[in-house]
């Protein structure tokens, strides 16, 4: 790791001790791994760790347990740790361009999320799990290898934006038309032949295919 890059990494995590900020920001500081000190920040709400070289997260992620926004986007994550089941106030999850062959368990205890970026990765399947998630308004599942929609999608009835472009759908559920607050369904670069009439005539849906 580069040293310069993890004394930096020291340093912000220190102001933010001192200062009792509920904000921190480690990206781009090229980190392999997370300084045991940035756990004892309980009082944070945001913390920013996109674009570094993390492989994995240590359990002890699970003591942030006041944070909402946790952004991951840009590292090389294969998997998350049980213990970000117990993060449980997060509402916003950007883990875009990682390595994650699934949904991590652990993700599906996190029920006050309203936001959840996995675009950019390696999935090839959402699991009916995805219904525990009721307050989900944006959903990006978008370049990665899902070849099928489970009907229990329709169970998100907040969900605003659903994104699926760049996969391999070759149909989409017609139980999509029954969420009654999706405006946006992006299915750009897929291998979608048709689209059920109820969502082409669904009121204040607008349907991206290319």
């Amino acid at each position: 790791m580069d040293t310069q890059a993890l004394e930096k990494a020291h340093q912000r995590i220190e102001e933010a001790r001192q200062s009792a900020s509920h904000n921190l920001n480690l990206s781009w500081l090229k980190l392999d791994s997370l300084p045991e000190a940035l756990f004892a920040l309980t009082q944070l709400e945001v913390l920013d760790l996109s674009h570094n070289h993390l492989t994995t997260l240590p359990e002890n992620l699970g003591l942030l347990t006041n944070l909402h926004t946790l952004i991951l986007n840009a590292n090389a994550l294969e998997h998350l740790p049980e213990s970000l089941g117990k993060c449980t106030q997060l509402k916003v999850l950007r883990l875009g361009e990682n390595q994650l062959r699934g949904i991590p368990a652990a993700i599906f205890q996190l029920t006050l999320l309203e936001e959840l970026h996995l675009n950019e990765n390696e999935l090839a399947q959402l699991g009916e799990d995805i219904q525990l998630l009721q307050k989900l308004r944006i959903l990006d599942l978008s370049y990665n290898n899902i070849e099928e929609i489970p009907e229990a999608i329709a169970k998100l009835q907040k969900l605003q934006e659903l994104y699926l472009s760049w996969n391999d759908l070759e149909e989409i559920p017609e139980a999509l038309a029954l969420i009654p607050q999706l405006q946006l369904l992006d299915l750009y670069e897929n291998q979608i032949d048709h689209i059920p009439e109820s969502l082409e005539s669904k009121d204040g849906l607008k349907i991206i295919m290319e």
